[in-house]
């Protein structure tokens, strides 16, 4: 990883700022996060993210996204000192691809993001990307897009009268990004060992990965998609190396799927579902073994006016098996938003939750956005964590926080 000091990443940020292309946009933020339940800042965050489109012959294109992101976050609260300051930052390529229209092929090559299923924060389909998670589920719940780590592929899509067939091959493996060490969302912070990685080579013929697509239209109003994955687990398993060392080992997974979305009655109503045969788990002994996982997402969407709403609700399944022992997990997802003024304030609450093994965890997210003018707005509200302490949210309480952020796209 490259470190970049706070006048370099600003200087970085002008460069961004340059113009370059006709069809380029610029977009510049700066977040503060005060803590709730830790009084004090809870985190710094400096975003620059560049992006265009440059003609490259009379069938193609070329596009790119350049991101720069300073992330300043204390030490979590309860394991390390909260006045510690943990920095994180990095200027990097987020989109290179070569973008070509050859009768009814569409080819896109290099480096990307692509998005599957009907999901908006529960990843049931949504496979091919690895997540960056240094700041738990923050980066992305207001655009995943941000979340996703792009990937190295051969993206090629197949136009048809009535949906269109796609494939991927990704040379490229990635790791999910983690938290900086003893940063506030770090699982192993005050650990006296970090876990290593196992994690397998790029750009072999062994470690290719691949995806095929399928999405049509039937009886007019319903949109579906057939999905199957053979490539590397975004979620990796906690295991011992051969010393006895924490150790994050990447496995392969499969996985068919299907999606669909469709209106009834004035609402949107979408859906996943995934089955994954030999997923490496770990299991009693605390080493990996295999089972078959599966997983469904149903959601509905409505909007009004200037009234919006989406409910979503996912359930994950592990069968016991073995020395494997069984597990279900749910997930929910609320959100509501309604715009005034002309559609220049909206109000928006974000509600997450996770539960396993009777632990229920939340998340609220409650912000105020008002546009300015068209290229810069003001966001703020507040942050909930609460729930059991043992819970994927719950166990973040001493992060709850306000923040204030200033954004500007030109």
């Amino acid at each position: 990883m490259a470190v970049i000091s706070k006048p370099a990443f600003v200087l970085a940020v002008a460069a961004l700022a340059l113009p370059v292309s006709a069809t380029a946009q610029t977009e510049v933020y700066y977040q503060h996060d005060h803590g709730t339940e830790v009084s004090g800042k809870a985190a710094d965050k400096f975003f620059a993210k560049y992006s265009g489109e440059l003609d490259a012959g009379d069938a193609c294109f070329a596009a790119y996204q350049i991101r720069g992101m300073a992330l300043d976050q204390r030490a979590r609260p309860g394991v390390s000192d909260p006045d510690d300051q943990e920095w994180d930052s990095r200027l990097e390529v987020r989109q290179l691809t070569l973008n070509c229209m050859a009768g009814n092929w569409e080819w896109v090559l290099g480096k990307q993001q692509v998005t599957w299923g009907q999901g908006d924060y529960f990843r049931v389909l949504d496979v091919v990307n690895p997540l960056d998670g240094r700041e738990n589920v923050l980066a992305y719940i207001d655009d995943f897009e941000e979340g996703r780590l792009p990937l190295t592929m051969m993206n090629a899509t197949r136009m048809l009268d009535n949906g269109d067939i796609q494939l991927l091959l990704i040379p490229e493996v990635k790791a999910p990004r983690l938290p900086a060490v003893d940063s506030e969302f770090d699982l192993f912070a005050g650990s006296p060992v970090r876990p290593n990685w196992d994690k397998p080579d790029s750009y072999t013929a062994q470690t290719m990965s691949a995806a095929l697509r399928y999405r049509f239209v039937a009886a007019e109003d319903w949109d579906l998609g057939l999905y199957s994955y053979y490539g590397w687990d975004g979620e990796p398993i906690l295991l011992s190396d051969d010393e006895g060392r924490p150790e994050l080992s990447q496995r392969r997974k499969k996985l068919a799927g299907v999606s669909v979305a469709t209106p009834i009655a004035g609402w949107i109503v979408r859906g996943d579902l995934a089955y994954m045969p030999g997923s490496y788990v770990r299991n009693q002994k605390g080493e990996a073994d295999q089972a078959d996982k599966s997983s469904a997402l149903i959601g509905f969407d409505y909007s009004y006016s200037a009234f919006t709403t989406n409910i979503q609700f996912a359930r994950h399944w592990l069968p016991e098996k073995g020395n494997v022992d069984g597990a279900r997990s749910d997930q929910m997802s609320f959100t509501v938003s309604q715009n005034f003024r002309a559609d220049r304030l909206t109000l928006m609450n974000n509600t997450l939750s996770d539960s396993e093994s009777g632990r229920t965890g939340y998340l609220n997210k409650l912000n105020l956005i008002y546009r300015l003018t068209q290229e810069v707005s003001v966001d703020t509200g507040v942050v909930q964590y609460f729930g059991h302490k043992r819970s994927q949210f719950g166990q973040f309480s001493d992060n709850s926080r306000l923040y204030f952020k200033i954004s500007a796209q030109f």
